[in-house]
């Protein structure tokens, strides 16, 4: 990325010394034209019965000819083959070569500049506006000093030939991103323009936590917190869905930007849990908190993580993705906290970690207890709630002494609460149980929806502590049962089960299958959360998951697909004997589709587009790690890799011919998306529908929950 953005800077400096040393003179010469005609060899007489209009369209004709056979290659030339094209992206990415996308950042890094710091710099745009304009983005020149002089110098003709002239205007990001680099200017922030992007100084991230974290406490995290959800979250919670639906709301010609980033607040407002300065007046009140909203709104648009457009992620290649994954990390940690549905948490409590619980029975409290006190905390109490242990303890009937004893395991002194958490991507802990004991006897909980899923990691910890045997692996099952139990319960038909038991190269299980007239859907379920990394923004721990989780999954479905296709249909034991009853899933010419179904929440990872192009890149891209104590992390990726590709040339002749469509219909989900899934739909079709929706469908949410609101709850 350093190589990257140096290569684009250097381009910028030769750019605008060679205008201002040139166009200068070419523009105050009267006779341009007729010097354009002699110097492209045009057998045209511009000063007699021809019309000038026709003459500069002659020479922009010649001159855009003259550019493009600059060009070594162009990107969308079909006659290209795969190995050219893998030996142009080899070159793009040591920085020998450069797409004409260049123009675009180039435009954005002038755009800047001249906004920012006050540069002359109109006709620059102007120039490089009007050649993006009339090239695209499709070509690849040689990244060498003489060709950009050649192709400015045909920039510059070009300009002066075409009429009227196309004016690159400001979009929506860069006018975004440039009232938010004045709008904190005000607290003396320090940055360089870089590459068409607004990199902070070290100093300047920490002065503007520091600034939000006086805020804050000046406000204090109570107050702030209360109008956090009064005022800008409680409009996004959907009765229907019981959830806060929280997203990016891209389009596709993108938009001004409007986001705050809620979570980075919430965890700002957890470490400062008090009432505040008392004395401040309603005003004072209000002027605090429109500062916090708009600094934090404006440092979100500079950190340059989200466009508001659609095409950002569409476009994202194959190069780009752990860049990508990175950027989205980060953005999802400020911008979108983590929820769970609380009836779905009481559900995942009372089927998935109550047996292994009632197994060991470690504590001084039954499941039942901790059960009880889960239910009521998380349908008694709304967002921002404080109370006492009588209150509680009331609502419950429990014994005292019992209670204590759960509250001592499901809440975090309000004096260690994100004690550490000094800039983003700094650890938390604000989430890492239910509830912040505030003093001797009262508690506060952030909100059951995004506090609600911490009752689950509570007891798994204490299932942990307790060195429960194969915790993970019985985990799993209990997971993979839950769901055919779930299943069962709304009566939609499913087959599982071992396949080819007495071919060990071949032989395999099957977590779940479900079948429609038109499709056959496999569902492979993994235990495997995301690290806890993640909000740290560490690209290569999210990667590995994503290789012990979903990328596993999509081995063992490559291996079903593959199976199932060879023999036309699959006998499914229940257990792994012939002699055991079984089903039989028979092929029929109906389309698979692979389901990766993980227990937790993998957020933006779930996406369409993102899981799409991630297992696409598959077939020709190996993960490397710029930190080397992380290379070991990667090779086990790699690895995983290799297999998946190992098996694709077993696949049918159409699916070989099309293999970089192999993943087409391949889609990752959490648990919680399958219920949600599960609870709205009557029938097998509509869980089918539901669960792949975004194989053919992509809005501008980027988000399952969004677009099951959209397909289900505004019908």
């Amino acid at each position: 990325m350093q190589e990257e953005h140096e290569n684009i800077m250097t381009v910028n400096k030769l750019y605008k010394r060679y205008i201002n040393n040139n166009l200068t003179d070419i523009l105050d010469d009267d006779k341009i034209i007729d010097r354009l005609v002699i110097k492209y060899e045009e057998k045209i007489d511009s000063t007699k019965d021809n019309d000038a209009s026709i003459v500069n369209i002659i020479l922009k004709r010649l001159i855009i000819k003259k550019i493009k056979s600059l060009a070594i290659c162009i990107s969308n030339d079909e006659k290209i083959s795969n190995e050219i094209r893998n030996e142009i992206s080899l070159k793009e990415e040591s920085g020998d070569i450069l797409s004409s996308h260049i123009f675009i950042i180039l435009i954005k890094q002038l755009q800047l500049e001249k906004r920012l710091n006050k540069e002359d710099l109109k006709t620059h745009i102007e120039v490089l506006s009007n050649l993006f304009a009339n090239i695209g983005n499709t070509y690849f020149f040689e990244n060498k000093e003489l060709t950009w002089k050649e192709l400015f110098e045909y920039a510059i003709d070009l300009y002066v030939v075409s009429a009227p002239l196309y004016h690159q205007k400001l979009d929506y990001a860069t006018s975004d991103l440039i009232k938010s680099v004045k709008y904190l200017k005000k607290i003396n922030i320090h940055y360089e323009i870089i590459a068409g992007r607004i990199i902070l100084s070290d100093i300047s991230h920490n002065q503007i936590h520091v600034k939000l974290e006086g805020l804050v406490r000046s406000l204090g995290g109570f107050t702030t917190l209360n109008r956090l959800f009064y005022e800008d979250l409680q409009p996004r919670y959907v009765k229907k869905m019981d959830r806060y639906l929280i997203h990016r709301n891209k389009t596709t010609l993108g938009k001004s930007s409007d986001r705050v980033p809620y979570n980075y607040l919430i965890n700002i407002c957890g470490k400062f849990l008090s009432k505040g300065v008392v004395t401040l007046t309603q005003i004072g009140q209000e002027s605090i908190y429109s500062e916090i909203v708009n600094i934090s709104k404006s440092y979100l648009i500079i950190l340059q993580l989200q466009s508001t457009s659609i095409y950002e992620d569409i476009s994202v290649t194959y190069r780009k993705i752990p860049e990508y994954i990175h950027k989205n990390m980060i953005f999802e940690n400020l911008y979108i906290p983590n929820q769970y549905k609380p009836g779905f948490v009481l559900n995942i409590l009372d089927n998935i970690f109550k047996s292994f619980y009632e197994e060991l029975n470690c504590k001084e409290f039954t499941f039942d207890d901790y059960y009880q006190v889960a239910n009521v905390i998380l349908n008694e109490y709304s967002y921002c709630s404080t109370f006492n242990l009588a209150d509680l303890r009331f609502k419950l009937g429990m014994n005292r002494q019992i209670l204590i004893n759960i509250l001592d395991e499901i809440a975090v002194d309000n004096s260690y609460v994100n004690e550490s958490y000094s800039k983003i991507l700094m650890p938390t802990n604000l989430f890492d149980k239910p509830l912040i004991k505030i003093s001797e006897d009262t508690y506060f909980i952030i909100a059951p929806h995004f506090s609600g899923y911490s009752f689950c990691t509570v007891i798994y910890q204490i299932l942990r502590s307790a060195n429960c045997l194969q915790l993970n692996r019985r985990l799993g099952e209990a997971i993979e049962q839950f769901v055919k139990d779930s299943l069962s319960a709304k009566r939609i038909p499913y087959k599982s089960g071992h396949y080819a038991i007495t071919e060990p190269d071949k032989k395999g299980e099957c977590d779940v299958i479900l079948e429609t007239e038109e499709k056959i859907i496999f569902l492979e379920i993994k235990k495997r959360s995301l690290p806890d990394t993640f909000e740290l923004g560490d690209d290569v721990e999210v990667m590995c998951s994503l290789g012990d989780g979903m990328l596993n999954a999509q081995k063992q479905i490559l291996r079903h697909r593959i199976y199932l296709q060879q023999n036309g249909s699959m006998k499914l034991f229940r257990e792994q004997s012939e002699e055991s009853p079984y089903t039989v899933v028979e092929s029929k010419e109906r389309q698979v589709v692979s389901v990766s179904l993980c227990f937790s929440e993998y957020g933006f990872l779930t996406n369409k587009i993102i899981s799409a192009k991630l297992l696409e890149s598959l077939s020709f891209a190996t993960y490397q790690a710029t930190d080397s104590s992380k290379k070991d992390s990667l090779d086990r990726l790699n690895k995983l890799t290799k297999k998946i590709v190992q098996l694709i040339p077993e696949l049918n002749v159409v699916d070989k011919k099309n293999g970089h469509k192999v993943f087409f219909n391949t889609v990752f989900r959490s648990l919680q998306q399958f219920l949600y899934v599960l609870e709205v739909s009557s029938n097998v079709d509509e869980l089918v529908e539901y669960l792949t929706r975004e194989v053919y469908l992509i809005d501008g949410s980027l988000d399952f929950y969004s677009s099951l609101y959209s397909a289900h709850f505004k019908k």
